[in-house]
């Protein structure tokens, strides 16, 4: 298999995996038996369990802020396509790729001193922050520093609890009441 393949591979195996078991339930050995490669072939492309679970997260995370975008920018300038925040988290949710946030699952199953990982992590979130702002920024221009960096940071914490709200209960509710709340700050 040509490498490039073969990592993509590892990485689509690895995944559903860490879906499925979580980051501490999956062993390296469980990859190479499901991914049908050979164990120096999973070394000559990730040194460790970390470095695949780091790419993993790396390659999601430039999906998720392509998709949403790309989502975003189909929606009516203004505070229609902040708020449409929402309405991307409720079509993730009705797509089979909803399980919550990977992300926050990893950091309460990996050990606190894996600094690597949860720099990993943490990168996303900062980046994803970093992406609110600017939508605020560039759909609300009319806002302070301090007011877009507050708004931003009332939408991400909206947005991430009506994650895990919704992962929780299995249910939309959450999302659309973190849409209504927010829908009422911004105004």
């Amino acid at each position: 298999m040509n490498p490039l393949k073969t990592k993509q591979h590892i990485l689509e195996v690895s995944s559903e995996l860490f879906y499925k078991n979580g980051y501490s339930g999956t062993c390296l050995n469980q990859i190479i038996e499901k991914s049908k490669i050979s164990a120096e072939e999973l070394h000559e492309n990730f040194e460790s369990k970390e470095a695949i679970c780091i790419a993993f997260l790396k390659q999601k995370n430039k999906k998720f802020l392509l998709d949403i975008e790309a989502f975003l920018n189909e929606k009516p300038f203004g505070n229609k396509r902040i708020i449409s925040v929402f309405d991307f988290l409720e079509s993730l949710y009705d797509s089979h790729e909803f399980g919550g946030c990977l992300r926050i699952k990893t950091i309460q199953d990996i050990p606190e001193e894996n600094y690597m990982l949860l720099s990993s992590i943490k990168e996303h979130k900062g980046n994803f922050l970093k992406f609110i702002e600017a939508l605020i920024t560039v759909n609300k221009p009319e806002l302070s520093d301090k007011d877009y960096k507050v708004l931003s940071k009332q939408l991400y914490i909206m947005y991430e609890g009506a994650i895990s709200q919704s992962f929780l209960h299995k249910e939309k509710w959450p999302i659309a009441t973190a849409k209504a709340l927010f829908e009422r700050v911004i105004k």
